[in-house]
């Protein structure tokens, strides 16, 4: 799996199912761009709820 195929929001349940059929060898050079994906839809979501 590449970065591209990271999911896109948090209803991209493609893209989770995909990641969650992977191997540990294969999921552990996503994680940087997972966290970021993370933090990315943390951050929008408190921006959110502070409005």
């Amino acid at each position: 799996m590449n970065i591209a195929n990271l999911p896109t929001n948090k209803h991209d349940f493609k893209s989770i199912e995909r990641l969650s059929c992977l191997e540990e060898f294969q999921v552990i050079p996503l994680i940087p761009e997972l966290l970021e994906w993370l933090h990315i839809l943390d951050t929008a979501t408190i921006t959110r709820m502070m409005e």
